[in-house]
């Protein structure tokens, strides 16, 4: 998938051609050619999405959408920062579940330091053709030589995160997972797609801020 990245000045629409390209037109112009859309709405999310009254990702009236969930294994609780535009409006907002006492919390959120530039970086760590996690598994590979034998070496991360994002784009939507990042990008550290997850991970984690 080619990513091709054109200046002009302000947002301005979002729309489909007839050759199946998505252009998000502003202060960066951003055409993505063929987004390969899932069939089926995998998400693992269903249940917290009834909790805080979403609709599923493949049925969001927006014209683009993304949505960040962290999945606490410990607390057994979600968190959720959501970025949408629509009607040429962007909006952001961000979903804390606790526990003690049990209640969600909702915050507006906004860009650092615009929707826009929040947008194209997450494009640049290639959001729409990243697979799941799962689906790397012939490439986390890793081999040491020890006494002439070359083995394997693996690594058992337990901090209890796992990530999912879901976006929509058009017509088109996707649904990736992946879980613990940063130890598995920096021991399979030839695994691009695992830098790619960090580098999401902490965009949303430092650039969009509670208003």
């Amino acid at each position: 998938m080619r990513l091709r990245i054109i200046q002009t000045f302000t947002i301005l629409f979002f729309s489909l051609s007839a050759w199946g390209q998505t252009t998000i037109r502003g202060t960066t112009t951003i055409t993505t050619d063929g987004i390969i859309s899932d069939s089926v709405n995998n998400s693992p999310n269903r249940k917290f999405e009834k909790q805080v009254k979403i609709k599923p990702i493949d049925k969001s009236n927006s014209e683009l959408e993304i949505r960040f969930y962290k999945l606490t294994s410990l607390s057994n609780t979600t968190n959720l920062k959501i970025i949408k535009l629509r009607n040429k409006e962007w909006t952001s907002v961000e979903y804390e579940e606790w526990n003690n006492p049990v209640r969600i919390k909702r915050y507006k959120l906004a860009a650092v330091p615009d929707f826009e530039s929040f947008i194209r970086k997450l494009l640049e760590q290639n959001l729409t053709s990243l697979p799941t996690q799962q689906q790397l598994e012939g490439k986390m590979k890793k081999f040491t030589e020890r006494n002439g034998r070359r083995r394997e070496s693996k690594i058992a991360v337990l901090d209890g995160h796992s990530y999912t994002v879901e976006f929509k784009f058009g017509n088109s939507f996707r649904v990736f997972e992946f879980d613990s990042p940063d130890a598995y990008a920096k021991f399979y550290d030839n695994v691009e797609e695992l830098k790619n997850y960090v580098a999401i991970k902490e965009l949303f984690e430092k650039e969009l801020i509670r208003e």
